[in-house]
Protein backbone atom coordinates (compact mmCIF):
# COMPACT_ATOMS: atom_id res chain seq x y z
CA UNK A 1 0.00 0.00 0.00
CA UNK A 2 1.55 3.58 -0.51
CA UNK A 3 0.93 5.90 2.11
CA UNK A 4 0.25 9.20 0.72
CA UNK A 5 1.12 11.91 2.71
CA UNK A 6 1.14 15.75 2.43
CA UNK A 7 2.49 18.83 3.75
CA UNK A 8 0.69 21.81 3.90
CA UNK A 9 2.54 25.43 4.62
CA UNK A 10 0.59 27.92 6.98
CA UNK A 11 2.53 31.42 7.56
CA UNK A 12 1.42 35.08 8.76
CA UNK A 13 1.88 37.69 6.04
CA UNK A 14 3.18 40.63 6.95
CA UNK A 15 0.00 43.10 7.05
CA UNK A 16 -1.45 45.28 9.35
CA UNK A 17 -4.51 44.01 11.36
CA UNK A 18 -6.17 40.72 11.83
CA UNK A 19 -5.98 38.02 9.08
CA UNK A 20 -8.68 35.05 10.01
CA UNK A 21 -9.20 31.73 8.72
CA UNK A 22 -11.02 29.14 9.78
CA UNK A 23 -10.61 25.54 7.76
CA UNK A 24 -11.67 21.84 8.29
CA UNK A 25 -11.70 18.88 6.21
CA UNK A 26 -15.32 18.28 6.53
CA UNK A 27 -18.58 19.49 9.07
CA UNK A 28 -18.59 18.27 12.74
CA UNK A 29 -20.78 16.14 13.50
CA UNK A 30 -23.40 17.49 16.49
CA UNK A 31 -21.59 17.68 19.66
CA UNK A 32 -22.46 18.83 23.22
CA UNK A 33 -23.21 22.72 23.66
CA UNK A 34 -20.27 23.96 26.02
CA UNK A 35 -21.04 26.98 27.42
CA UNK A 36 -18.88 29.13 30.05
CA UNK A 37 -19.78 31.85 32.13
CA UNK A 38 -17.99 35.14 30.14
CA UNK A 39 -18.40 38.34 31.85
CA UNK A 40 -18.64 40.89 29.32
CA UNK A 41 -16.20 43.81 29.94
CA UNK A 42 -17.51 46.63 31.22
CA UNK A 43 -15.55 49.63 29.79
CA UNK A 44 -17.18 52.32 32.29
CA UNK A 45 -16.44 50.05 35.26
CA UNK A 46 -12.50 50.03 35.22
CA UNK A 47 -9.99 50.88 38.17
CA UNK A 48 -6.30 52.38 37.34
CA UNK A 49 -4.09 50.02 38.52
CA UNK A 50 0.06 51.61 39.10
CA UNK A 51 3.24 49.71 38.46
CA UNK A 52 5.56 50.84 41.11
CA UNK A 53 8.58 49.77 39.23
CA UNK A 54 7.73 50.75 35.67
CA UNK A 55 8.95 54.27 34.16
CA UNK A 56 6.87 57.40 35.20
CA UNK A 57 5.39 58.04 31.39
CA UNK A 58 3.47 54.47 31.99
CA UNK A 59 2.26 53.41 35.15
CA UNK A 60 -1.09 53.58 34.61
CA UNK A 61 -3.69 51.16 32.63
CA UNK A 62 -6.91 50.03 32.35
CA UNK A 63 -8.47 46.86 34.07
CA UNK A 64 -12.21 45.64 34.66
CA UNK A 65 -12.67 45.91 38.14
CA UNK A 66 -15.32 42.77 38.04
CA UNK A 67 -12.37 40.49 37.49
CA UNK A 68 -9.59 41.36 40.16
CA UNK A 69 -6.82 40.10 40.71
CA UNK A 70 -7.06 37.58 37.57
CA UNK A 71 -7.97 40.88 35.34
CA UNK A 72 -6.49 39.07 32.21
CA UNK A 73 -8.42 36.03 32.41
CA UNK A 74 -6.94 32.70 31.77
CA UNK A 75 -5.25 30.76 28.92
CA UNK A 76 -4.67 27.29 28.01
CA UNK A 77 -1.47 26.41 24.91
CA UNK A 78 0.63 23.93 23.52
CA UNK A 79 -1.94 20.69 24.22
CA UNK A 80 -0.24 17.23 24.07
CA UNK A 81 -2.28 14.09 24.30
CA UNK A 82 -2.01 13.46 27.93
CA UNK A 83 -0.80 17.64 29.04
CA UNK A 84 -1.81 21.00 28.41
CA UNK A 85 -0.48 24.08 29.83
CA UNK A 86 -2.25 26.76 31.83
CA UNK A 87 -2.22 30.46 32.29
CA UNK A 88 -3.21 33.13 34.44
CA UNK A 89 -1.68 36.45 35.57
CA UNK A 90 -1.99 37.84 39.25
CA UNK A 91 -2.17 41.51 39.49
CA UNK A 92 -1.94 42.35 43.06
CA UNK A 93 -2.43 45.61 45.37
CA UNK A 94 1.42 45.10 46.84
CA UNK A 95 4.23 43.67 45.75
CA UNK A 96 5.32 39.96 47.11
CA UNK A 97 5.02 36.28 46.79
CA UNK A 98 1.37 35.12 45.94
CA UNK A 99 0.02 31.89 46.56
CA UNK A 100 -1.86 30.61 43.71
CA UNK A 101 -4.20 27.46 43.67
CA UNK A 102 -4.89 25.57 40.30
CA UNK A 103 -7.19 22.74 39.04
CA UNK A 104 -8.50 20.94 35.85
CA UNK A 105 -11.29 19.26 35.83
CA UNK A 106 -14.51 17.53 33.35
CA UNK A 107 -16.96 19.33 33.95
CA UNK A 108 -17.63 23.31 34.28
CA UNK A 109 -18.52 23.40 38.03
CA UNK A 110 -14.98 22.23 38.18
CA UNK A 111 -16.05 19.66 40.68
CA UNK A 112 -14.62 16.55 39.21
CA UNK A 113 -11.08 17.48 39.48
CA UNK A 114 -8.50 15.63 37.40
CA UNK A 115 -5.44 17.53 38.59
CA UNK A 116 -4.80 20.17 41.27
CA UNK A 117 -2.05 22.26 42.86
CA UNK A 118 -0.60 24.87 44.45
CA UNK A 119 2.18 27.05 42.86
CA UNK A 120 3.70 30.50 43.93
CA UNK A 121 4.49 33.95 41.54
CA UNK A 122 5.82 37.20 42.31
CA UNK A 123 7.67 40.18 40.97
CA UNK A 124 10.26 38.26 39.25
CA UNK A 125 7.55 36.33 37.09
CA UNK A 126 5.87 39.39 36.44
CA UNK A 127 3.04 37.92 38.43
CA UNK A 128 2.50 35.69 35.27
CA UNK A 129 1.64 31.45 36.62
CA UNK A 130 2.31 28.65 33.92
CA UNK A 131 1.11 24.85 35.05
CA UNK A 132 1.75 21.71 32.89
CA UNK A 133 -1.13 19.94 33.84
CA UNK A 134 0.02 16.39 33.74
CA UNK A 135 -2.15 12.62 33.60
CA UNK A 136 -4.88 13.83 31.26
CA UNK A 137 -6.99 11.85 28.81
CA UNK A 138 -6.29 12.32 24.99
CA UNK A 139 -8.89 14.35 22.92
CA UNK A 140 -10.73 15.15 25.99
CA UNK A 141 -12.27 18.96 26.48
CA UNK A 142 -11.29 19.64 30.08
CA UNK A 143 -11.96 22.81 32.20
CA UNK A 144 -10.10 24.94 34.74
CA UNK A 145 -9.20 27.59 36.99
CA UNK A 146 -7.45 29.52 39.37
CA UNK A 147 -7.55 31.05 42.79
CA UNK A 148 -5.19 33.51 44.91
CA UNK A 149 -5.88 36.61 47.44
CA UNK A 150 -9.59 35.22 48.13
CA UNK A 151 -10.59 35.32 44.55
CA UNK A 152 -11.38 33.06 42.07
CA UNK A 153 -10.16 33.56 37.89
CA UNK A 154 -12.62 32.72 35.14
CA UNK A 155 -13.04 29.35 34.48
CA UNK A 156 -11.28 28.56 31.23
CA UNK A 157 -11.94 25.46 28.71
CA UNK A 158 -9.21 23.30 26.72
CA UNK A 159 -8.35 20.52 24.92
CA UNK A 160 -5.71 17.81 24.59
CA UNK A 161 -4.39 15.85 21.48
CA UNK A 162 -5.77 12.65 19.76
CA UNK A 163 -3.31 9.95 19.68
CA UNK A 164 -5.57 8.46 16.82
CA UNK A 165 -8.76 7.62 15.33
CA UNK A 166 -9.44 10.97 14.15
CA UNK A 167 -10.65 11.81 10.88
CA UNK A 168 -10.87 15.44 10.77
CA UNK A 169 -9.81 18.78 13.00
CA UNK A 170 -10.87 22.35 12.68
CA UNK A 171 -8.29 25.20 13.76
CA UNK A 172 -8.66 28.95 13.65
CA UNK A 173 -5.29 30.45 12.00
CA UNK A 174 -4.38 33.73 13.05
CA UNK A 175 -1.56 36.57 12.53
CA UNK A 176 -0.81 40.24 12.64
CA UNK A 177 -2.96 41.55 15.26
CA UNK A 178 -2.31 45.38 15.80
CA UNK A 179 -4.25 46.68 18.80
CA UNK A 180 -3.84 50.83 17.21
CA UNK A 181 -4.74 49.63 13.37
CA UNK A 182 -7.77 48.16 14.49
CA UNK A 183 -10.57 45.89 17.19
CA UNK A 184 -9.67 42.58 17.83
CA UNK A 185 -13.76 41.38 16.69
CA UNK A 186 -12.25 38.52 14.75
CA UNK A 187 -10.50 36.99 17.97
CA UNK A 188 -14.41 37.48 19.52
CA UNK A 189 -15.79 35.73 16.53
CA UNK A 190 -13.30 32.41 17.21
CA UNK A 191 -14.10 32.18 21.08
CA UNK A 192 -18.00 31.74 19.96
CA UNK A 193 -16.65 28.60 18.22
CA UNK A 194 -17.68 25.02 19.95
CA UNK A 195 -15.89 23.10 17.05
CA UNK A 196 -12.24 24.77 16.78
CA UNK A 197 -9.49 22.16 18.19
CA UNK A 198 -6.96 24.96 18.95
CA UNK A 199 -6.39 28.33 17.73
CA UNK A 200 -3.17 28.85 15.63
CA UNK A 201 -1.20 31.97 16.21
CA UNK A 202 1.83 32.68 13.81
CA UNK A 203 2.83 35.56 15.25
CA UNK A 204 2.71 39.33 15.29
CA UNK A 205 0.60 38.84 18.38
CA UNK A 206 1.92 42.30 19.60
CA UNK A 207 3.61 45.07 18.35
CA UNK A 208 6.33 46.97 19.16
CA UNK A 209 5.61 50.75 18.21
CA UNK A 210 5.03 54.21 19.86
CA UNK A 211 1.33 54.97 20.49
CA UNK A 212 0.20 56.97 17.34
CA UNK A 213 3.37 55.33 15.45
CA UNK A 214 3.13 52.14 13.08
CA UNK A 215 -0.49 51.47 11.98
CA UNK A 216 -2.04 53.22 13.88
CA UNK A 217 -6.16 54.35 12.69
CA UNK A 218 -7.71 57.66 14.07
CA UNK A 219 -11.03 56.24 13.04
CA UNK A 220 -10.21 53.19 14.98
CA UNK A 221 -8.41 55.46 17.61
CA UNK A 222 -6.60 52.83 19.94
CA UNK A 223 -3.30 53.45 21.19
CA UNK A 224 -0.51 51.35 23.00
CA UNK A 225 0.48 51.31 26.32
CA UNK A 226 3.42 51.94 27.51
CA UNK A 227 3.35 55.15 25.03
CA UNK A 228 6.72 54.31 24.41
CA UNK A 229 7.99 51.86 21.81
CA UNK A 230 8.97 49.03 23.90
CA UNK A 231 12.47 48.07 24.42
CA UNK A 232 13.20 46.68 28.24
CA UNK A 233 11.86 43.96 30.14
CA UNK A 234 9.25 46.04 31.69
CA UNK A 235 8.31 47.51 28.37
CA UNK A 236 7.55 44.57 26.65
CA UNK A 237 5.73 42.90 30.16
CA UNK A 238 3.24 45.99 29.88
CA UNK A 239 2.92 45.91 26.25
CA UNK A 240 1.68 41.94 26.51
CA UNK A 241 -0.24 43.09 29.86
CA UNK A 242 -2.17 45.68 27.62
CA UNK A 243 -2.99 43.51 24.65
CA UNK A 244 -4.66 40.72 27.12
CA UNK A 245 -6.87 43.56 28.54
CA UNK A 246 -8.72 43.52 25.29
CA UNK A 247 -11.91 41.48 25.81
CA UNK A 248 -11.95 40.01 22.55
CA UNK A 249 -8.28 38.58 23.20
CA UNK A 250 -9.43 37.31 26.73
CA UNK A 251 -12.81 35.53 25.11
CA UNK A 252 -10.32 33.67 22.73
CA UNK A 253 -7.98 32.34 25.54
CA UNK A 254 -10.77 31.30 28.17
CA UNK A 255 -12.66 29.00 25.21
CA UNK A 256 -9.66 27.69 23.17
CA UNK A 257 -5.62 26.39 23.46
CA UNK A 258 -3.25 28.86 21.49
CA UNK A 259 -0.40 27.17 19.74
CA UNK A 260 1.91 29.89 19.19
CA UNK A 261 5.13 31.22 17.47
CA UNK A 262 6.55 34.36 17.18
CA UNK A 263 7.37 36.54 14.41
CA UNK A 264 9.02 40.22 14.32
CA UNK A 265 6.92 42.47 16.24
CA UNK A 266 7.10 40.85 19.38
CA UNK A 267 10.60 42.08 19.14
CA UNK A 268 11.22 44.82 16.79
CA UNK A 269 10.46 45.20 13.16
CA UNK A 270 12.27 42.40 10.00
CA UNK A 271 14.25 41.15 13.07
CA UNK A 272 17.00 38.76 12.60
CA UNK A 273 19.88 37.02 15.14
CA UNK A 274 22.08 39.36 14.93
CA UNK A 275 19.48 42.51 14.85
CA UNK A 276 16.24 44.18 13.49
CA UNK A 277 15.63 46.79 11.12
CA UNK A 278 13.92 48.96 13.96
CA UNK A 279 16.37 48.60 16.45
CA UNK A 280 19.07 51.32 16.55
CA UNK A 281 21.64 50.62 19.07
CA UNK A 282 23.06 54.04 19.37
CA UNK A 283 19.80 55.22 20.88
CA UNK A 284 18.42 51.51 22.04
CA UNK A 285 21.31 49.59 23.08
CA UNK A 286 22.12 46.39 22.72
CA UNK A 287 20.21 44.42 20.02
CA UNK A 288 21.08 41.32 22.34
CA UNK A 289 19.26 42.65 25.52
CA UNK A 290 16.31 43.36 23.56
CA UNK A 291 15.88 40.33 22.21
CA UNK A 292 16.62 38.46 25.48
CA UNK A 293 13.81 41.23 27.04
CA UNK A 294 11.23 40.42 24.25
CA UNK A 295 11.81 36.44 24.65
CA UNK A 296 11.50 36.53 28.56
CA UNK A 297 8.47 38.66 28.54
CA UNK A 298 6.48 36.71 25.79
CA UNK A 299 7.53 32.96 27.67
CA UNK A 300 6.09 34.76 31.03
CA UNK A 301 2.77 36.18 28.98
CA UNK A 302 2.22 33.48 26.68
CA UNK A 303 1.04 29.69 27.17
CA UNK A 304 3.46 27.97 25.79
CA UNK A 305 5.78 25.21 26.76
CA UNK A 306 9.27 26.07 27.90
CA UNK A 307 11.99 23.70 26.98
CA UNK A 308 14.05 24.04 29.78
CA UNK A 309 14.13 27.65 31.87
CA UNK A 310 16.95 28.70 30.41
CA UNK A 311 15.94 27.86 26.76
CA UNK A 312 13.98 30.41 24.74
CA UNK A 313 13.45 28.00 21.99
CA UNK A 314 10.36 27.99 20.10
CA UNK A 315 10.41 25.60 17.59
CA UNK A 316 8.89 22.34 18.59
CA UNK A 317 5.93 20.04 17.04
CA UNK A 318 2.63 19.10 18.31
CA UNK A 319 1.11 15.28 17.09
CA UNK A 320 -2.69 15.44 16.21
CA UNK A 321 -2.36 11.36 15.91
CA UNK A 322 -1.98 9.72 13.00
CA UNK A 323 -3.91 12.68 11.40
CA UNK A 324 -1.87 15.35 11.43
CA UNK A 325 1.38 16.28 12.61
CA UNK A 326 1.74 20.09 13.49
CA UNK A 327 5.53 21.36 13.07
CA UNK A 328 6.30 24.55 13.82
CA UNK A 329 9.60 26.78 12.96
CA UNK A 330 11.19 30.08 14.51
CA UNK A 331 12.10 31.63 11.03
CA UNK A 332 13.35 34.95 12.99
CA UNK A 333 15.31 35.06 15.77
CA UNK A 334 16.66 31.30 16.22
CA UNK A 335 19.17 31.49 13.07
CA UNK A 336 18.68 34.07 10.42
CA UNK A 337 20.88 35.79 8.87
CA UNK A 338 19.92 39.49 7.84
CA UNK A 339 18.22 40.51 5.37
CA UNK A 340 19.63 41.64 2.11
CA UNK A 341 17.20 44.87 1.43
CA UNK A 342 13.85 45.99 0.30
CA UNK A 343 15.49 46.46 -3.89
CA UNK A 344 13.38 44.51 -6.44
CA UNK A 345 15.31 41.49 -7.10
CA UNK A 346 13.98 41.25 -10.96
CA UNK A 347 15.58 44.97 -11.27
CA UNK A 348 19.49 44.07 -13.08
CA UNK A 349 22.05 44.78 -10.71
CA UNK A 350 19.94 45.63 -7.54
CA UNK A 351 21.31 43.16 -5.31
CA UNK A 352 24.35 40.90 -5.02
CA UNK A 353 22.40 37.91 -7.11
CA UNK A 354 25.12 35.53 -5.81
CA UNK A 355 24.56 36.24 -2.61
CA UNK A 356 21.07 36.07 -2.71
CA UNK A 357 21.22 32.38 -4.39
CA UNK A 358 24.37 31.50 -2.11
CA UNK A 359 23.94 28.16 -0.49
CA UNK A 360 25.10 29.10 2.52
CA UNK A 361 22.35 31.81 3.44
CA UNK A 362 19.88 30.54 5.93
CA UNK A 363 16.45 31.80 7.73
CA UNK A 364 16.40 28.78 9.86
CA UNK A 365 20.30 27.99 11.00
CA UNK A 366 22.06 24.95 10.62
CA UNK A 367 20.68 23.09 13.56
CA UNK A 368 16.65 23.85 13.15
CA UNK A 369 17.02 22.97 9.81
CA UNK A 370 18.31 19.80 10.73
CA UNK A 371 15.47 18.65 13.27
CA UNK A 372 13.26 20.26 10.61
CA UNK A 373 14.55 17.80 7.92
CA UNK A 374 14.36 15.13 10.68
CA UNK A 375 11.11 15.81 11.92
CA UNK A 376 9.36 15.55 8.24
CA UNK A 377 11.31 12.65 7.45
CA UNK A 378 10.13 10.65 10.36
CA UNK A 379 6.78 11.72 10.34
CA UNK A 380 3.91 8.81 9.88
CA UNK A 381 0.82 11.60 9.98
CA UNK A 382 -1.37 11.58 6.90
CA UNK A 383 -0.57 15.90 6.85
CA UNK A 384 2.17 17.55 7.74
CA UNK A 385 1.48 20.82 8.44
CA UNK A 386 4.05 23.37 8.97
CA UNK A 387 3.42 26.31 10.63
CA UNK A 388 5.71 29.75 9.87
CA UNK A 389 6.06 32.94 9.79
CA UNK A 390 6.26 34.49 6.88
CA UNK A 391 5.59 33.74 2.57
CA UNK A 392 7.11 30.63 1.76
CA UNK A 393 5.87 30.47 -2.39
CA UNK A 394 7.94 32.48 -4.85
CA UNK A 395 6.67 36.22 -5.18
CA UNK A 396 6.40 37.61 -9.25
CA UNK A 397 7.39 40.64 -8.32
CA UNK A 398 7.28 42.78 -11.53
CA UNK A 399 3.76 40.89 -12.61
CA UNK A 400 2.22 42.20 -8.59
CA UNK A 401 4.19 45.61 -9.29
CA UNK A 402 5.77 45.55 -6.05
CA UNK A 403 9.17 44.44 -4.92
CA UNK A 404 10.34 40.86 -4.06
CA UNK A 405 9.87 40.29 -0.22
CA UNK A 406 13.39 39.79 0.90
CA UNK A 407 12.08 39.17 4.29
CA UNK A 408 10.14 36.51 3.41
CA UNK A 409 11.76 32.96 2.05
CA UNK A 410 12.17 34.76 -1.63
CA UNK A 411 15.18 36.61 0.59
CA UNK A 412 16.57 32.76 1.26
CA UNK A 413 15.73 30.89 -2.10
CA UNK A 414 18.68 28.11 -1.60
CA UNK A 415 17.14 27.14 1.24
CA UNK A 416 13.72 26.77 0.36
CA UNK A 417 14.93 24.48 -2.42
CA UNK A 418 16.30 22.23 0.57
CA UNK A 419 13.12 22.28 2.38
Amino acid sequence: MIRLSTLLIVFGVSVIGMNQQLWGQLPLPPTQEIEVEIPKADERNVVNYTRPFASANHQTMNFDSKLKPFYHGVASGDPLHDRVILWTRVTPDTDGDITVQWKIATDTALANVIQSGTTTTNQTLDYTVKIDALGLQPNTTYYYGFEALGKKSLTGRTRTTPVDGVQQLRFAVVSCSNYQQGFFNAYGRIAERKDIDAVIHLGDYIYEYADGGYGYTKEVNRGHEPKSEVISLSDYRIRHSFYKLDPDLRLAHQQHPFIAIWDDHESANDSYKDGAENHDSTKEGSWQERKMAAENAYFEWMPIRRKTLSSNQIYRSISYGNIMDLILVDTRLEGREKQLGGKDTAGKGAIDTALWKSANRTLLGAQQQQWLFEQLQQSKATWKILANQVMMMQVEAQALGFPTNLDAWDGYPAEREKL
